[in-house]
């Protein structure tokens, strides 16, 4: 089986390259230099990565950050196309497959859709695939403080992220990929909402954070 995420990495890694390390990104504040300190630092800093989400220690995660983004440009996109070092289990594989795909899908487009006059790219079969099959659990979870049920429509098939017992659902159509972004948090997507106009206003004001 083809892993993606190694896929999506190299891609990422070149695009990065190509636009430089000012280039901006969907990710507010950061440049392409940012985004690279901060994927290197999940991989290869525990310490600082556990940050990302406790507040407890985001000081120290702000101060690793700091200084991998002070590292040489062509040495922090190394450490993010060599990817996680022998000593992290995520450098395996299949770990890197079922760990990394979404977070280097998600930020191979956070810096393709901030290029000026960036453009919808045709995603392989077998790519939109492994992310939908992926959506069945990860939405579930970016999309757990709805207030509304959440059904996502990708044209093929439809996945309930979120159940309503009082019966209030909003469906949300587009790509996968778009549908993959907007799950992630990501505004500059192509979707359509149908449902109660109160309900689709309650969608749409959803903070999607672990």
């Amino acid at each position: 089986m083809t892993n993606w995420a190694f896929h999506e990495r190299r891609h990422l890694v070149q695009l990065m390259r190509d636009l430089g390390p000012d280039a901006p990104t969907l990710c507010e504040g950061w440049t392409a230099k940012d985004l690279a300190a901060h994927i290197a630092i999940r991989e290869r800093r525990p310490d600082a990565a556990i940050g990302i989400m406790a507040k407890a220690v985001a000081k120290h995660t702000k101060n690793v950050m700091e200084t991998y983004s002070n590292k040489p440009w062509k040495e922090l996109l190394h450490l993010v196309e060599e990817g996680a070092p022998i000593w992290n289990p995520l450098g395996l594989p299949n770990l890197d497959s079922a760990v990394n795909l979404f977070e280097m899908f998600v930020h191979h487009e956070d810096v393709r859709r901030a290029a000026p006059g960036w453009k919808q790219r045709s995603l392989h079969a077998e790519l939109d695939e492994a992310l939908w099959k992926r959506m069945a659990s990860s939405g579930k979870l970016m999309w757990r403080r709805a207030k509304v049920g959440i059904v996502l429509d990708n044209g093929t098939s439809q996945i309930v992220v979120k159940s309503a017992s009082n019966g209030r659902t909003v469906m949300i159509s587009g790509s996968t990929a778009d549908l993959v972004l907007l799950t992630y948090g990501r505004k500059a997507v192509s979707v359509d909402y149908s449902g109660d106009e109160i309900d689709v206003a309650v969608a749409q004001s959803t903070n999607n954070s672990v």
